[in-house]
């Protein structure tokens, strides 16, 4: 431990670590770090307020809990990606009851904000697709 003597009284230099500088550090680590480091931290963050900020906040003040709901839409465009991980891609949700359609939004990978801002929804691709042909329906889960 160090300290050091500041008119007379003995001061401790260590600093204090408090909830909300951990908490703020950590939504504030994609904007600080290097850009290939943001981009994996906001894979995490990408649907961070819908599937975890919300569900804290309201537990926080005392509501029960709700499951997340998911839609079905058929896909508009075809799509291949990575089989492995469940994929939360950014889409807009357009139609109405068995004519809705899902289309991906153009973006750049998990770091593109502005995509995620321009979708109204996810489309959920399971780990154990490659491909999804167009007209085939997936989940979406909205924003």
């Amino acid at each position: 431990m160090e300290s050091r003597v500041i008119a007379g009284k003995c001061a401790d230099t260590r600093s204090k670590i408090d909830r909300r500088s951990v908490i703020l550090g950590a939504l504030a680590a994609p904007f600080v770090v290097g850009r290939a480091q943001a981009a994996e931290s906001l894979k995490a963050y990408s649907i961070w307020p819908e599937n975890y900020a919300r569900p804290m906040l309201e537990a926080l003040a005392g509501q029960s809990p709700h499951k997340l709901a998911f839609l079905h839409a058929r896909l508009k465009s075809d799509i291949r990606v990575k089989t492995g991980l469940t994929r939360f891609l950014p889409a807009i949700l357009s139609g109405e009851f068995e004519n809705s359609v899902v289309e991906l939004v153009s973006w750049q990978g998990s770091g593109d904000i502005a995509a995620t801002a321009r979708a109204n929804c996810y489309a959920v691709i399971p780990p154990d697709r490659e491909n999804i042909a167009a007209g085939e329906w997936v989940a979406v889960m909205m924003r």
